[in-house]
C-alpha cells in the first residue's frame, strides 16, 4: 500500500480500537484486515406503486446479494410487473466481516468514522441478542450512533477539523430525514385518496412526484439523490432510517447528549415496537424513568 493507504487504514483501525474499547460495540471480523478488492453488497428494494410498502415480507424489506448482476436481473422483473424498484450498494455492512477496502480507504475520514461506527452498532445488536429490535428503530439508532459516536471519537483525538466536518455532515442529514418524513407524508396523504382509475392513479403520483422533486432541488441535502425521487422503493429504504430518527436524537439530549449511555438505553428496550416507541418518548419528552432502563438485558 502506499504512505496514503497505510495511513488511512490505521485511522480505521483507530475508530475500531475506540468503538470496541471505549463504547463497548462489537464489530466481528470488521475493519482488521485490508482487502486488495473492493467487496461491493447490494440491497434490492421492491414497492408498491401507489403505496410506500415492501413487496418482501419478513422484518427486513429487501433482497439482499453481494451480486448486483443477479438484483438488476430482478429489478427489471419486478418493474415489468408494475412495481417500483431500488437498488443500493455500499462497501460495507453490518455482517461483522467487512475488511478495509480501497473504496474505503479514499472516503474522507468523516465518512469513515460515521459509517463504521454505524456498521458497528449493527453488529453488536445480535451480539447482544437484540437482534428482534423492529428493523426501522435498528436503523434509526444506527445513525444516531455512527454519527455520535463519531462525534466522541474526534474529540478524544483532539481533531477540530474532523469535528467541524461531523457537525456538518450531522446537519446535512438532519435535514435530509426532514425531507424525506415531509416527502413520504405529501406521498401517503395522495395515495390514501387514490383515485379509482389506473391512468388518474398514474397522473396523481406523477404530479405529487414533480412537486417533490421541485423541492428537492432546493435542497443541498437531496442534491445527490435527484435521480431517485420518482420510484416509492427509494422512499421506503429510505423511511427506516429517517422516521424515527428525530425521536432518536431527542431522546439522546434527553440522555445528557452522552451516546454511550444512549447505546445501553437503546439495547434495553423492549423488543416489541410499541412498547418501544412508548419507552422513547417518554425519555425525550423529558420524564423520569427507572436505572434499569439503562440495564441492557444481555
Amino acid at each position: 500500500m502506499s504512505a496514503p493507504q497505510e495511513e488511512a487504514a490505521a485511522f480505521i483501525r483507530d475508530i475500531r480500537r475506540f468503538g470496541k474499547h471505549k463504547l463497548g460495540l462489537y464489530f466481528g471480523r470488521s475493519f482488521i484486515n485490508v482487502s486488495e478488492e473492493d467487496c461491493f453488497t447490494h440491497w434490492l428494494y421492491i414497492s408498491y406503486p401507489y403505496e410506500i410498502k415492501s413487496l418482501i415480507s419478513g422484518r427486513r424489506p429487501y433482497i439482499f446479494s453481494r451480486s448486483k448482476k443477479e438484483l438488476l436481473a430482478k429489478k427489471l422483473e419486478y418493474e415489468s410487473a408494475g412495481f417500483d424498484t431500488h437498488i443500493f450498494s455500499a462497501e460495507m455492512n453490518g455482517g461483522g466481516g467487512s475488511d478495509i477496502t480501497p473504496a474505503l480507504l479514499v472516503r474522507d475520514r468523516a465518512a469513515q468514522a460515521i459509517d463504521i461506527f454505524h456498521e458497528g452498532w449493527h453488529t453488536t445488536l445480535p451480539h447482544r441478542e437484540q437482534y428482534d429490535i423492529s428493523y426501522d428503530l435498528e436503523e434509526a439508532s444506527a445513525s444516531l450512533a455512527g454519527t455520535m459516536s463519531a462525534l466522541r471519537f474526534s474529540e478524544s483525538i483532539g481533531d477540530e477539523g474532523l469535528k467541524k466536518d461531523i457537525l456538518h455532515w450531522q446537519e446535512v442529514w438532519f435535514e435530509f430525514c426532514t425531507f424525506i418524513n415531509w416527502a413520504i407524508g405529501e406521498l401517503t396523504n395522495a395515495f390514501n385518496s387514490c383515485p379509482a382509475s389506473s391512468q388518474d392513479r398514474a397522473k396523481m403520483k406523477d404530479a405529487v412526484m414533480m412537486r417533490i422533486l421541485e423541492a428537492a432541488s432546493t435542497t443541498n441535502a437531496m442534491s445527490p439523490y435527484m435521480d431517485n425521487l420518482g420510484s416509492n422503493a427509494f422512499f421506503l429504504r429510505c423511511r427506516d432510517y429517517t422516521a424515527y430518527y428525530p425521536l432518536m436524537l431527542e431522546t439522546h439530549k434527553a440522555l445528557g447528549s452522552d451516546i454511550k449511555k444512549t447505546m445501553q438505553f437503546i439495547l434495553a428496550l423492549p423488543t416489541r415496537k410499541a412498547y418501544a416507541l412508548r419507552r422513547l418518548r417518554r425519555v425525550a419528552e423529558g420524564k423520569s424513568y427507572p436505572k434499569l432502563w439503562l440495564s441492557p438485558r444481555s
